[in-house]
């Protein structure tokens, strides 16, 4: 395995493996003892630079959180001179997590070799309470709060009466409602990378500004200030956008002949400024775009349908005169376009100008129910060009399609345990439990479990699960906290 392929694997540029790391690695190839990232490694031969990148990011939790943006809360407890596993994918991993919000701990062992921590076998050897029990420690106490907080759930008044559940209750994520829909993987990852981009993905590990397109004049962005490369984009990005829509709605089109729909509506002005000039802006993502449009146009000309029932409401709108009707009604399709898009996480503020047309602009009114196809075409005309202009240099369009978090993808378990790991963390000790403890310490209590003591929960009618030692002392912490031990 040439050093290219182990840094990248490993996640560490900086680090220079020696014959023996190579060796190991060569020799895990042809034992495939893992049956598919081996076996995959194996045929490195057959797969392509970009393939192969792929493949190692894909097997790397240090890669895959990038992929996540969440992480259970991980203790670190590497040996400073692992021949095996370098340190130094322990501290870029351990401030990647951090940076994350992850609850993370760490003890490096100066000089320590790989697997150094079998030697520790308890509080008489060196290195128990240097290295075994911060761990321990840092294991035992988010157990110690789903303990408490269980208990809690469980325990009723003993008085007379009903009896009065105690407010804290555990929270159970929600089944995804969309979840038999979702996506296994993010299928843009595995699309051409000349095409994925287009759709606003980069490659795992990529970080802004991103590379450009890798062919002139693109690749020449490099050497302007990017403040510059955004100026230019935006300029041409807001000047192209308007005149296609300004070209499809005015040429001999069913716009132009058959719905005589205006030359553009305004409001794309608005929203050209959001998509071409600021796309990082959640107000400018697809959703909102395409979104906050139909939505404030749908409800702006169903309530201008109820004005109209007045028959002088569209003389009223040529007349240059004060009539409470069309003034009422543009009052109030902005706020309650604002108020539903608000609800349905589409805010788009050029949208408020959409509602608005719809009640007081005559040509618009005019539209009636056409309105809505002249704004759903108008708004993926500008949504498509933007995929491709904003995608051209050092930038990203979109950052994301319908929220931050991976969408259309089935989350993993990190992602599913992220509500019951931030509920743990604002626990507090039960002083209930510290007065059971008798007052001993932390430390002791856990000497006293790795010797062989059972430290079980009372398993009732809620189903609360049992939490055992495993075979070596170490505790089990049933997918609450992660330990990497290298």
């Amino acid at each position: 395995m040439s050093v290219k392929d182990l840094r990248l694997f490993w996640g560490t540029p900086d680090f220079t493996p020696g014959e023996k790391d190579r060796l190991r690695m060569d020799l895990l190839k042809y034992l495939s003892w893992n049956g598919i990232l081996f076996s995959t490694l194996l045929r490195r031969e057959t797969l392509s630079d970009n393939r192969f990148q792929r493949v190692c990011m894909d097997w790397s939790a240090y890669w895959m959180v990038d992929q996540t943006g969440s992480y259970p809360p991980t203790f670190f407890l590497h040996g400073t001179a692992d021949s095996a596993v370098p340190v130094e994918q322990s501290y870029r991993f351990a401030e990647k997590l951090k940076t994350l919000g992850v609850p993370t701990g760490e003890a490096y062992c100066p000089d320590g070799e790989h697997c150094f921590e079998n030697k520790i076998e308890g509080p008489q050897d060196e290195g128990w309470h240097q290295y075994i029990i911060p761990c321990m420690n840092f294991v035992d106490k988010p157990l110690s709060q789903l303990d408490t907080l269980l208990s809690q759930t469980r325990r009723v008044s003993s008085t007379p009466g009903p009896p009065i559940v105690r407010t804290t209750v555990l929270h159970v994520p929600r089944k995804h409602i969309l979840r038999p829909f979702l996506l296994a993987d993010d299928y843009r990852g595995r699309l051409p990378l000349w095409l994925s981009r287009f759709t606003g993905y980069r490659p795992p590990g990529s970080e802004p500004p991103y590379d450009p397109l890798p062919f002139p004049p693109f690749c020449w962005l490099v050497y302007l200030p990017l403040k510059v490369e955004v100026w230019i984009f935006a300029f041409i990005g807001s000047f192209i956008s308007i005149l296609l829509i300004e070209a499809l709605m005015s040429v001999h089109t069913v716009f132009a002949e058959l719905y005589h729909s205006p030359i553009i509506i305004t409001s794309f002005g608005a929203s050209a400024v959001l998509v071409f000039g600021v796309i990082e802006s959640p107000l400018a993502q697809p959703k909102n775009l395409v979104g906050g449009h139909f939505v404030a146009a749908l409800l702006g000309t169903a309530i201008t349908r109820l004005f109209l029932l007045d028959p002088m409401y569209q003389q009223y709108l040529d007349d240059a005169n004060f009539h409470t009707g069309p003034v009422f009604n543009g009052a109030l399709s902005v706020a309650i376009s604002l108020a539903i898009t608000l609800m349905l996480r589409v805010t788009h503020p050029p949208a408020g100008a959409t509602a608005l047309n719809a009640a007081v602009l005559s040509p618009v009114v005019a539209l009636s129910w056409r309105y809505l196809p002249v704004i759903v075409v108008s708004a993926i005309i500008m949504l498509a060009w933007a995929l491709v202009i904003n995608n051209l240099g050092r930038r990203r369009y979109p950052v994301y399609w319908w929220s931050p978090k991976r969408t259309f993808v089935r989350p993993g378990v990190a992602e599913r345990m992220n509500d019951e790991e931030r509920a743990l963390r604002t626990l507090r000790d039960n002083p209930l439990r510290m007065a059971e403890d008798g007052g001993r310490t932390g430390e002791a209590l856990l000497e006293e479990r790795v010797a062989g003591q059972r430290f079980d929960m009372d398993e009732g009618d809620d189903g609360a699960e049992d939490f055992t030692r495993g075979g070596a002392g170490m505790m089990i912490p049933l997918d609450t906290t992660n330990i990497e031990l290298f």
